[in-house]
């Protein structure tokens, strides 16, 4: 699976090809569960925390691409919409201090993200 830019849905055939898209992904996770490739026996927490930007009036600010240049951190991402952004936690050792050190690290990411939309 390819690097996939955002951009807005135009046409029948932009449905198409997102369609198409979504399609191979499913059938990428299919042969990783028939495959077996899931770890098992280690439990792990993570999270994917989907975020929408918004303006000072509440619009969809579509900003994500500058945003994620000021960022400069992979585990932001694209989503569907040019508003949307992702932010992917590293998966923990589930138990001990794990919900606190996830918590941490969601805080501190969307600090981060805040003080870089804030600048646009």
């Amino acid at each position: 699976m390819g690097e996939r830019t955002v951009r807005a849905v135009r046409d029948g055939e932009d449905r198409r090809r997102f369609v198409r898209q979504l399609l191979d992904d499913l059938r990428a996770l299919e042969r990783m569960i028939e495959g077996e490739q899931f770890e098992r026996g280690f439990k792990r927490i993570g999270a994917e925390q989907e975020i929408f930007l918004v303006d000072e009036a509440m619009r969809p600010a579509p900003a994500v691409l500058e945003i994620l240049r000021v960022l400069d951190d992979s585990r932001f991402t694209t989503e569907l919409g040019l508003f949307q952004i992702e932010l992917n936690a590293d998966p923990l050792p589930c138990g001990g201090d794990s919900l606190s050190r996830l918590q941490a690290f969601l805080d501190e990411s969307l600090g981060r993200l805040r003080a870089a939309a804030s600048s646009m």
